[in-house]
């Protein structure tokens, strides 16, 4: 099951969203994806990731992005078990993925699901480190997006926030249930933040060559 929805962004860019529910639909989903990076010679992925803290801290989200636009991917204990076409995309030595408080992020994915990324990048890291600003690094992707991009992105909705979002989280991945609209647009717009950041942050005019990319 997948569902698709169309999400203005805070620079007035429409993202078309597919949200994957099920395995068997992902290699669908995301081999055009990937094929359409190719196709515009465009190789970065913003990811962001929503946590399950119940019965145990694990990545429950997985939230790609690039400029063809966002997949919302839910994972659970089946990743585990057997290699899919999303292992493929992680492992692509082409693809650089870049996210806000990657290394830990990627450590656990890896493992709990034993998903390997060959090339990520820590825009936290980078933020601070290029543009000589240490305060970056504390920073989350709609923040550290306004700083970078120079334009205000609204911090996420209370419907999200709130101490009981991560167990409502779990139960919707746990029955496979559909997203709400608060729960489709909010890691969009997320996932959309550190792709855009990370296309102004890689550009040649600010990276040094000699900036470290995460291998794990």
């Amino acid at each position: 099951m997948t569902t698709t929805h169309e999400i203005k962004m805070e620079d007035g860019t429409m993202v078309k969203t597919v949200a994957v529910y099920v395995h068997h639909r992902r290699k669908e989903t995301l081999r055009p994806f990937l094929q359409r990076m190719y196709e515009t010679s465009d190789m970065v992925i913003g990811l962001n990731m929503e946590w399950s803290s119940s019965p145990h801290e694990k990545v429950a989200l997985l939230k790609p992005c690039s400029g063809v636009g966002c997949a919302l991917i839910q994972l659970d204990l089946q990743d585990t078990k057997s290699p899919s076409y999303l292992n493929n995309l992680l492992a692509n030595d082409d693809v650089i993925f870049a996210g806000v408080h990657l290394k830990e992020r990627l450590k656990l994915l890896r493992k709990t699901y034993g998903f390997k990324i060959k090339n990520a990048v820590d825009l936290s890291v980078m933020a601070a480190s290029v543009l000589h600003q240490p305060r970056l690094g504390a920073y989350g992707v709609r923040r550290l997006a306004s700083e970078v991009l120079c334009q205000q992105w609204k911090p996420r909705p209370l419907s999200i926030t709130d101490e009981d979002w991560p167990a409502r989280h779990a139960e919707l991945i746990l029955n496979k249930s559909r997203f709400n609209k608060d729960q489709i647009e909010c890691p969009t717009v997320e996932a959309y933040a550190a792709y855009k950041t990370a296309k102004r942050l890689l550009s040649e005019e600010i990276v040094p060559k000699t900036f470290e990319f995460i291998s794990l």
